[in-house]
């Protein structure tokens, strides 16, 4: 069976949810029909990933399925401290800082080794140079402890793999290139929902609160929907 990790458990649930939705309003869906081109290629999209992902399972054994195990438990400690410091750096009006943590959580993946040790060393020598200010954002000494320790696991991992430092295999590249295809529909279908939201806010609803979920990001600036009881996003 094809290896997986929470991170994408956490991925593929989300995107079955909004799935789910769509299934549910089957015949609103349908009566639109830019809408039920876009859900119909975000289906197909999906399912070239999940294909991506079992490919990237079966390739990936022994000291490599090591290695991307530490390279995914660091990235998904280093994200949301790049955004932590990131925040800081644009109140501060710190845009050296700024510019080195504007990095999108897909482009973490498709960084070579090299580059991802390179990058992680940088962050968190800022990120310690920043000091107490990151308090304010909830970063803890603990919390960079932790990224420094991944970091050191990842560095010992592609120690051990041998040939550590060559770029990723295609299969991971493929998979990553694919979930951002997905979200990248989920996107299209944002603006598309628009149309949907005075008719059907039900519809909308369930759209708005299964697009809400942090494994697939949040919508850029969702209105507040229009039926009653909606809350507003925190």
């Amino acid at each position: 069976m094809a290896r997986t990790n929470k991170r994408r458990e956490n991925i593929r649930s989300a995107i079955e949810s909004v799935k789910q939705v769509f299934s549910d309003n089957s015949e609103t869906v349908s009566g639109l029909a830019a809408l039920s081109e876009a859900v119909t290629k975000f289906d197909g999209d999906y399912a070239i990933y999940l294909k991506g992902e079992e490919a990237f399972g079966v390739a990936m054994n022994g000291k490599t399925t090591a290695k991307h195990e530490a390279e995914e438990t660091l990235t998904d400690v280093l994200y949301p401290l790049g955004r932590a410091l990131r925040s800081y750096a644009k109140k501060a009006d710190k845009h050296d800082i700024f510019e080195l943590v504007d990095v999108e959580e897909y482009e973490l993946d498709r960084m070579r080794d090299t580059d991802l040790v390179e990058y992680a060393k940088t962050v968190l020598k800022r990120a310690n140079e920043v000091g107490t200010e990151l308090a304010k954002y909830n970063v803890t000494p603990e919390e960079l402890a932790d990224v420094q320790s991944k970091l050191d696991a990842y560095d010992k991992a592609l120690k051990a793999q041998g040939g550590g430092m060559a770029a990723r295999s295609s299969e991971f590249a493929a998979m990553v290139d694919a979930l951002q295809t997905v979200k990248d529909d989920l996107e299209d279908i944002d603006d598309i929902m628009e149309r949907v939201r005075k008719d059907n806010p039900k519809f909308y609803d369930a759209y708005n609160s299964a697009r809400r979920v942090k494994a697939l990001g949040t919508r850029h600036n969702p209105a507040p929907a229009a039926s009653a009881g909606t809350q507003p996003q925190s």
